[in-house]
């Protein structure tokens, strides 16, 4: 199934930008933490403003799962 995560800044201007989107497999909701996780160990995202969100979308399209970034991603 095409599971989705998503880089969210929610600091800054008056909405929501999302500045990574990217779609991968996953068999269910913990094969998709797996993935999460690795994504989160290795991938900076180097923009302004900059992120302090990540998302984890359903196949479906709904929210399942997210959280704040720290500190360490700006």
């Amino acid at each position: 199934m095409r599971w989705r995560y998503e880089f969210v800044a929610t600091r800054h201007g008056t909405g929501e930008e999302i500045l990574i989107s990217r779609y991968f497999l996953a068999v269910d909701i913990y094969d998709a933490r797996k993935v999460l996780a690795a994504v989160l160990s290795t991938k900076k995202v180097h923009r302004s403003p900059q992120a302090d969100v990540i998302r984890l979308i359903d196949p479906d399209g709904d929210e399942v799962w997210h959280a704040r970034l720290g500190p360490q991603r700006r």
